[in-house]
This record gives structure tokens, C-alpha cells and sequence, in this order.
């Protein structure tokens, strides 16, 4: 029994060393109201139009990153409604946001469209200053980004997000499912 408890905590102490900040070498710093990190290759234009660009993403793990670069605790947006978590699908000028809104005015399955621009790694809404994902990392079908969770008293809260590239078919039932259009 002993060896069993024995060896059912190495395991435990080896998935934990396993699911540290190992990876996570960016190196974040605080500028003009943003972390950047100058640890990462800068994404030409190119590349986000080809490894970014026309293909939908699937946020699979959130930490938020805390005012002096380190993360915070996993699954950032879990529990959370009205609009986050979501599903995005990048095209190189619109982001399309499909979430289930919940709100005093709008409820149900939908998307919204913004129109983006992208500059340095980093994807800004519309003429906002201040970006929603900048990108750290494409490895495949993953990426992870910065992300702005948005603007309170305190200031703009961002999140270390990784997302997967979704398939063909599975934005083609996003698009059957979510069919309620809340953009503005």
C-alpha cells in the first residue's frame, strides 16, 4: 500500500513539474499600458495572413497574467457568461466573435463582427490603441497570444491564451449554430 501511495505521488509531482511556467519563457513586459515581449520572433504581415488568417481559433486554456508578468491561475474564463468564452474566425481585416451573449438586451447563440487591423504581432480592433491578441506564438494548429479580457476601474486585465485552429467542419457548424448577428 505504501509503494502504491509512494508511487501515486511521484505521479502527481511529475504532472505538476510537467504543468508549470516551464514553457512559458516570454519574458513580459508592461509598456504603454500593454505587455509585449521582446522574447518572440516578430509575425510579418505574411505569415499572419497565411498561419492566422481565414481560419477559425478555439481558446483551449486561459491564465491571467498578473500585473508583474507572472500567470495567475488556470482557466482564467471558466464559469464566466455573456460573451466570453468565444470561438474567433480571423480574416486579415475582420475578427468574427462567436459566443452565447447574455445580457439585459441581447440573449442566444450569435457572433459579432469587428473590423482589425494587424501590426507587430498584435491584432487591434478597429482603431483601438490598445490590441486583443498579441500573438507570442504559432506552432501548427496552436497559438498563443496575449489577450485583453477587458477594461475595469483597475485598468485592462490581459490573459496568457492558447488556442487551437479549428477545422472546416467545425466552422461550418459554428456558422449553422450561432445565428443570431449582435454587431453593431
Amino acid at each position: 500500500m505504501k509503494n502504491l501511495f509512494l508511487a501515486l505521488l511521484a505521479m502527481v509531482a511529475f504532472v505538476a513539474c510537467n504543468n508549470t511556467e516551464s514553457d512559458y519563457n516570454y519574458e513580459l513586459e508592461f509598456e504603454n499600458g500593454m505587455f509585449v515581449s521582446g522574447a518572440v520572433e516578430p509575425i510579418t504581415y505574411e505569415q499572419f495572413c497565411e498561419e492566422v488568417a481565414g481560419h477559425c481559433w478555439e481558446r483551449v486554456a486561459s491564465n491571467e497574467i498578473k500585473s508583474n508578468g507572472t500567470l495567475g491561475s488556470d482557466n482564467y474564463w471558466g464559469g464566466m457568461e455573456g460573451g466570453a468564452p468565444g470561438i474567433f474566425n480571423i480574416e486579415p481585416t475582420l475578427l468574427t466573435y462567436y459566443s452565447t451573449f447574455v445580457g439585459a438586451d441581447v440573449m442566444g447563440k450569435g457572433y459579432m463582427n469587428f473590423p482589425i487591423r494587424y501590426d507587430s504581432n498584435s491584432i487591434y480592433i478597429d482603431d483601438d490603441n490598445v490590441y486583443e491578441y498579441y500573438i507570442l506564438k504559432i506552432d501548427g494548429n496552436q497559438m498563443t497570444c496575449i489577450e485583453n479580457a477587458g477594461l475595469s476601474s483597475l485598468g485592462y486585465h490581459f490573459v496568457l491564451s492558447k488556442f487551437r485552429r479549428m477545422s472546416n467542419d467545425e466552422l461550418s457548424a459554428l456558422k449553422r449554430d450561432y445565428t443570431i448577428d449582435f454587431s453593431r
